[in-house]
């Protein structure tokens, strides 16, 4: 393509993106990290508006240790995604890693002011308060969960 087709372009432009994120996924899977960034990268160059691009180079920075990159990944998709469970659930690992319950903490009481009607952020601030080791704030924020979505995943039962 000369770029005269726009249409054509952008078509092949996501199938190279997507064949990248295959590789990338199988890197990882094959415990090669920083081969993986490199796809990823070239995958989110590609296909910008693919936010799982940029979930999965995420990944593969923490795969190399660096946490806090990782996290600055996901919390750019979590602007878009706040809802996003697997990306939430990469946010706690990467503050865990990090050894970080009260950056944890913090930054779900960030999301939740953010984003306060989306129950997933609740939930994620109660697992940080329950970790941190206050049941009484985690309660409360797990009742805010279940108040706007009482099916959400992961919800503990009620203590009501």
């Amino acid at each position: 393509d000369n770029g005269e087709d726009p249409g054509l372009t952008a078509d092949l432009r996501t199938a190279l993106a997507k064949a990248l994120d295959t590789l990338g996924r199988k890197a990882l899977e094959g415990k090669d990290p920083a081969r993986a960034e490199a796809l990823f990268r070239e995958a989110m160059t590609l296909a910008p508006q693919d936010r799982w691009h940029q979930v999965r180079l995420g990944e593969a920075l923490a795969g190399q240790g660096n946490h806090g990159e990782a996290l600055r990944q996901y919390r750019e998709v979590l602007k878009d995604h706040p809802d996003g469970p697997a990306t939430s659930r990469l946010v706690d690992e990467a503050y865990l890693a990090m050894e970080d319950p009260a950056g944890r903490v913090e930054e779900w009481r960030r999301m939740t002011a953010d984003h306060p009607d989306t129950a997933s952020c609740w939930l994620h601030l109660g697992l940080a308060l329950k970790t941190f080791g206050d049941a009484a704030g985690a309660l409360e924020a797990f009742d805010k969960a279940r108040a706007l979505d009482p099916r959400l995943e992961g919800l503990p039962p009620s203590a009501k």
